[in-house]
């Protein structure tokens, strides 16, 4: 039998999941581990790497196993992932110099302060994220200031550095590949949003070295092949990378320009599909990169808002509809791009009320997927097409099954 599914594994921020996909775009087996959120002081947020790499391996275990496709028929892996949490470890002993500082972690702020008025409006444009103390860049920068071992392991040469995509391609490997990608690479502050390499500017007032980084390749490059002992024996390769909106949108096949997406979970993050052309932020929206290849990237617009209460509370949700309203509006506004249509996903999507009421405030027709895991479907999308099971994000979009959907009722 050939190698006829894709693996995939998506490490949020307080779950994985790990699903085996088929041709058809069917998910075949799918597990799902929580991982525990450590807050050694307020306003700070870390995980354990080891205990992120221990989890998802394990579940990539259990899913091979469950959905009764063993190692060898694994066509290839796919990585979407948590974005900005900050992971540095020796190069020589594989072990972590701390804890994974996490996205949301807020130490950073009084950095951020003293660095935005210096980095400017020229430098928000010219790697197209906002001065926020969420970055990479600022959480990187934060640790080289106040943590004497990582600056002398990069001193060294010993220190490496990478995102949780970049963690996991690490201990795939064996130790072998540290690379990441240009999707998840946009929203740390640290890549030229054009040239899509680091950005020297931005690395120089920081004083990040660039040597601990991560060499940057597109999205759907093959990263390397698993070692050997992982999956008794088989070497799969590692060939598909998305930050997590990212694989959101191409789960959600979102993959026209003029596409939307919402995810509503612990926050409602919004993404449109703003083609093969850099914007540059403005009116609160930042400018990711969604997946592809350094020539052929296609590009996004982006912005996020918390969500707090119980989301099953209607008046939580009314609000989370008012906020998404906004952005929408906004992206319409910046784009001259009316939005017909918007997809949905995340745990509150599953309230009629919420897509019944985004409908009718928005006037469009909302609709929610078939299939729920649209984040590690779009990783296992990403690496099918490096693989060769399907042609084009095209053709994955034409996966795409709906549930439901929702007409906005006339006034």
């Amino acid at each position: 039998m050939d190698k006829d599914h894709i693996l995939a594994i998506d490490c949020g921020t307080t779950l994985i999941k790990t699903a085996v996909v088929n041709r058809a775009g069917d998910i075949s087996g799918l597990r799902s581990a929580e991982i525990r959120t450590l807050i050694p002081e307020p306003g700070c947020a870390e995980q354990d790497p080891e205990e992120i790499w221990n989890t998802g391996y394990n579940l990539m275990l259990k899913t091979l196993k469950e959905s009764c496709v063993p190692p060898h028929r694994i066509a290839s892996i796919g990585i979407a992932n948590q974005r900005e949490t900050a992971i540095i470890w020796n190069i020589r002993t594989g072990k972590p110099y701390r804890n994974a500082v996490l996205w949301y972690d807020k130490r950073a702020e009084g950095l951020c302060s003293e660095m935005s008025d210096i980095i400017g409006v020229e430098g928000v444009q010219r790697t197209g994220m906002y001065s926020i103390p969420n970055t990479s860049a600022m959480l990187l920068a934060y640790l080289f200031r106040n943590d004497a071992r990582i600056r002398h392991g990069a001193e060294k040469n010993e220190a490496l550095f990478g995102n949780v995509n970049t963690w996991l391609l690490w201990k795939l490997t064996g130790g072998k590949a540290h690379y990441t990608d240009i999707s998840n690479m946009s929203v740390t502050q640290l890549q030229n949003a054009k040239e899509l390499e680091y950005d020297s500017k931005m690395l120089s007032l920081l004083n990040i070295p660039e040597n601990i980084l991560p060499e940057i390749r597109g999205t759907w490059e093959v990263f390397g092949r698993t070692d050997e002992k992982l999956f008794g024996g088989t070497k799969i390769p590692v060939s598909g990378m998305l930050g997590d909106q990212m694989a959101a949108s191409l789960g959600q096949g979102c993959v026209k320009k003029g596409d939307v997406k919402s995810t509503f979970g612990t926050g409602c993050f919004t993404v449109m599909n703003s083609g093969n052309v850099y914007v540059p932020p403005a009116h609160g929206l930042y400018s990711p990169v969604l997946w592809g290849a350094r020539k052929n990237a296609v590009y996004g617009l982006e912005s996020f808002f918390e969500i707090n209460g119980d989301r099953k509370d209607k008046a939580v949700i009314e609000d989370a509809v008012f906020q998404n309203a906004e952005i929408i509006r906004r992206m319409e506004k910046f784009t001259g791009q009316k939005v017909k249509t918007l997809r949905i996903d995340g745990g509150m999507s599953a309230s009629d009320h919420l897509c019944r009421y985004l409908a009718d405030f928005l006037g469009v027709t909302v609709e929610r997927p078939l299939i729920k895991e649209a984040t590690v479907l779009g990783a296992a999308y990403q690496a099918g097409i490096t693989a060769g099971f399907w042609s084009s994000y095209e053709e994955t979009s034409e996966l795409w099954k709906r549930e439901k959907v929702f007409e906005p009722r006339k006034k």
